[in-house]
């Protein structure tokens, strides 16, 4: 007799298959499988038969890094593409810890310290400022130790005045090596830590004071059988493990000795963009007194670079690219996969060769990058990445960090819609378009380096949010943010990369926001172009609400290619405290787009939607 022949999973095939192979068994001819005893025991084999494959199915699929479904098992086959998946980034901030003595100078000058040591640990509470009971502890790894010059002292690990510290809660683990212990592992207990602020070291014994620094290393290149070094990995349930040398690829840790961990347990990318931050820690003088008083914390650049854990779907993407990058820099793709490994917290990024620029820099590569939770990287974020980068590149080529240029694609759009077709309001209506358009950007990926937005897959849009509106009027602004050098003369250019409409009939294609210049200090003061493409400057006379011109020409439009030139000019106010101000145009085309390192934005929440109820 012939096996059954089990070619679907489904139940009930798996069933009728056994049922077909028992009655070609002349033992069973007479038997009703539906009704007897034995049906129960052919629902049993079938419901085995369907868990097993099942289950099967699932291990099997639990083995392709496209197929995984559970992070542990995802990251073990990235593993053994050589791929360590980012752990939580700890937010930076850049802050300036002040401590004047000149009081105690005062009484006594031989009563202020040489030097200062800010201990290392928890030093620093910074509260969301939307929600003050939501708070943060920032960090330093290390103790600080800076001099007092002139009565002044400027805890600093940075510069010669600024203190870096990180987002986290500094904590340690304590492990003692135990060659009784078969395959003894060091896993770090914490969960969401950041693993590039891990540091180790290790002692002889618990009594003996002399300790050795191990490093933390990416991989084995030029690792030496006496090198102090380890590796991390993730684990199961997004743990860490401390990976030490085996004598010939690193020095190996003996029995008896006492491994120390410290590291940060980070909030992530919900630390990001806090300002306010409160000393909370230790410093002492050199003869190990506390310092209590004349201590104040300014802040340089507030926190940014925060981001969690990495994405399962980012890891499937990223592991076979990174694969294929074999941990060098040469392809502009290699650049690219390589800076999103070293810095997580990027929403796009676009990599392209000095040779492009005009005029051309040959020998250098040129990475705009757009973070996430900001517009720029701080300098010292750019610093950071490009000291890591330059062990993966090659010694002709110079990768060189460009500020991406942002510009914010603003709807100007007059919505109708018929009233006996609705229950909503206009105001109601105006919500459920907002929602739908940043659905449309969010899920379509719109916003990018390289991207183009269609005004008709816009409008679209709009007339499909509610079944009542019966037609848009739309057109786009094109909108920069300049930041200006306040009390200073400085000259701008700003580069929207699509032609602008020429002016007629009286309206400008260029408008801002308010602004003062060193001239008219006490004049909220706007830009405009006029019809022969010259920039000006008005203000609105307070007395007859008209306009009065300021200065006839302060700079030039390129019309063709969407260029605003601003001539020396002085700004002494912006239009917010940050002190920006907003330069708009209106575009020729209906379709925008980028090019290289120009970044297009579909603001939505700076979008001019108005609602009104068509006439009957």
């Amino acid at each position: 007799m012939t096996f059954a022949q089990v070619s679907s999973l489904d139940y009930a095939d798996i069933k009728s298959a056994l049922v077909d192979y028992l009655r070609r068994n002349t033992d069973f001819t007479d038997y009703d499988f539906e009704g007897s005893t034995l049906s129960s025991i052919v629902d049993l084999l079938a419901y085995n038969t369907y868990y097993t494959a099942f289950n099967t199915t699932m291990a099997v699929n639990e083995s392709f890094l496209a197929s995984a479904s559970l992070r542990d098992n995802i990251v073990k086959v990235a593993k053994q593409l050589g791929y360590n998946p980012k752990s939580v980034t700890s937010a930076k901030a850049f802050l300036k810890l002040k401590v004047d003595f000149s009081s105690v100078a005062a009484i006594d000058q031989r009563l202020v310290p040489s030097f200062l040591t800010l201990k290392k640990g928890n030093c620093f509470v910074s509260s969301n400022p939307e929600n003050r009971s939501e708070t943060y502890q920032f960090s330093i790894l290390e103790d600080v130790v800076s001099p007092v010059t002139n009565n002044i002292g400027y805890i600093s690990n940075v510069s010669s005045d600024q203190l870096q510290v990180t987002e986290g809660i500094y904590l340690n683990s304590t492990y003692i090596v135990d060659n009784t212990i078969a395959n003894q592992k060091f896993i770090i207990p914490t969960e969401n830590i950041d693993t590039e602020t891990i540091k180790v070291v290790v002692r002889e014994n618990a009594a003996a004071s002399k300790t050795e620094i191990f490093t933390k290393v990416e991989n084995i290149l030029d690792v030496t059988a006496v090198d102090k070094v380890f590796f991390v990995q993730e684990t199961d349930d997004s743990r860490y493990e401390l990976i030490f040398g085996d004598g010939v690829l690193g020095k190996k840790v003996t029995d008896g000795q006492v491994i120390e961990v410290s590291y940060i347990a980070s909030s992530g990318k919900s630390a990001n963009k806090l300002k306010n931050f409160t000393f909370s820690g230790q410093i002492y003088d050199e003869t190990l007194n506390r310092i209590l008083t004349g201590i104040t914390t300014t802040v340089v650049v507030g926190s940014e670079g925060g981001d969690d854990i990495e994405d399962d779907e980012v890891i499937r993407k990223n592991a076979p690219a990174f694969y294929s990058s074999q941990n060098r820099a040469v392809t502009l793709e290699d650049y690219k996969v390589i800076t999103q490994r070293l810095y997580s917290a990027i929403a796009d990024i676009i990599v392209y060769g000095g040779e492009t620029e005009e005029p051309p820099e040959y020998g250098r590569v040129k990475i705009a990058i757009k973070p996430k939770y900001s517009d720029v990287l701080s300098n010292s974020t750019k610093r950071d990445i490009i000291s890591k980068l330059k062990k993966y590149t090659v010694a002709s080529v110079t990768p060189i960090i460009v500020d991406p240029s942002l510009v914010d694609v603003v709807l100007n759009s007059k919505i109708y819609y018929r009233q006996t077709d609705t229950n909503l309001t206009s105001e109601q209506i105006r919500n459920v378009v907002i929602e739908n358009l940043t659905q449309y950007r969010d899920t379509n990926n719109i916003s990018k380096f390289g991207g183009v937005i269609r005004k008709s897959k816009i409008t679209t849009v709009v007339d499909a949010s509610e079944s009542s509106i019966t037609g848009n009027v739309s057109e786009f602004i094109l909108r920069k943010k300049l930041v200006p050098a306040l009390n200073a003369t400085a000259q701008y250019l700003l580069c929207y990369v699509n032609p602008f409409q020429t002016s007629c009939n009286g309206k400008t294609t260029i408008t801002s926001s308010k602004f003062r210049t060193v001239n008219y200090p006490n004049d909220d003061s706007y830009m405009e172009n006029t019809e022969d493409g010259a920039i000006r400057i008005y203000t609105i006379d307070s007395a007859t609400a008209s306009k009065k011109i300021l200065i006839e020409n302060v700079g030039s439009v390129d019309f063709t290619n969407g260029k605003v030139n601003l001539n020396p000019i002085q700004f002494i106010s912006g239009s917010n405290e940050d002190s920006e101000i907003f330069i708009s145009a209106i575009p020729l085309n209906d379709d925008v787009s980028a090019v290289r390192e120009v970044y297009l934005n579909l603001s939505i929440e700076n979008s001019i939607l108005q609602v009104f109820q068509e006439a009957a």
